[in-house]
């Protein structure tokens, strides 16, 4: 049921109260607001629209309140889910983008694609491994490890931003004020469970204009599962697998 121009329509959805706020985001059908859902790009599958929602609707929003447009000296730390997705929108944007990663195949890899990347070494070195791309510090650095933010502040462009969604286990980091308030400097928080599905939607309208345009990568190495074997995923995520899980109904 619905509304008329969407039935029989391809359509995807996310946002803080499916699977956060309420329970029975499993099930094989789920009531939304009509406006929390978006056409569905013609190219992407079912479970390739299902892996982008959190990630990507996470990577637009950091991207977004960062400023990143065409040109934007842009380092992301981390290319996990969020930031694989960071690298690709930003490419799309037309940023000048350089990914920070903890091992040399995952660079390698990265590089393979046409991305500037480096492996992180001590914390201290992040700045001059950063200025050795672009000389005066990024723009904009999108830290998704939650570990980085310290080093992150002194490879810092004037005025720059730095953009978190993660914190250590305890939840504290100790922060260069000093460095961070002389370079001008912006901290920007990203929280996903801010958005319900009707503001996801209006990030899902705008980025997945780029899957059919070609601008973005199609998702792929996805591992499906029946929703049968779902808690088996769910401890292998907990258990630190890297997998890219889709549970389909």
């Amino acid at each position: 049921k619905g509304p008329q121009a969407l039935l029989g329509q391809a359509v995807w959805g996310t946002g803080k109260e499916l699977g956060f706020l309420r329970d029975g985001s499993h099930a094989g059908l789920l009531a939304l607001p009509a406006r929390g859902v978006a056409l569905m790009p013609k190219r992407l599958g079912f479970a390739q629209a299902a892996s982008c929602g959190v990630p990507y609707t996470t990577a637009w929003d950091a991207l977004e309140r960062s400023g990143v447009k065409a040109g934007t000296r842009l380092l992301v730390i981390g290319a996990g889910a969020v930031g694989s997705a960071a690298l690709d929108l930003a490419r799309a944007r037309g940023a000048e983008v350089l990914a920070a990663v903890r091992r040399a195949g995952q660079a390698a890899a990265l590089q393979a694609r046409g991305i500037a990347s480096l492996v992180l070494e001590q914390p201290e070195r992040l700045a001059g491994q950063v200025d050795a791309v672009f000389p005066g510090g990024a723009e904009v650095i999108f830290d998704t490890t939650g570990f980085w933010l310290p080093a992150s502040v002194t490879a810092l462009a004037p005025f720059g931003r730095i953009a978190i969604i993660a914190a250590p286990v305890d939840g504290h980091v100790q922060l260069p004020a000093l460095a961070l308030y002389r370079r001008g400097g912006t901290l920007v928080g990203v929280n996903s469970l801010l958005y319900d599905s009707v503001a996801c939607a209006r990030m899902l309208e705008q980025f997945g204009r780029g899957f059919d345009e070609g601008s973005l990568p199609l998702p792929g190495e996805l591992r499906e599962s029946p929703l049968a074997e779902g808690l088996q995923r769910y401890r292998e995520v907990n258990e630190g697998s890297s997998d890219k899980h889709i549970l389909l109904p």
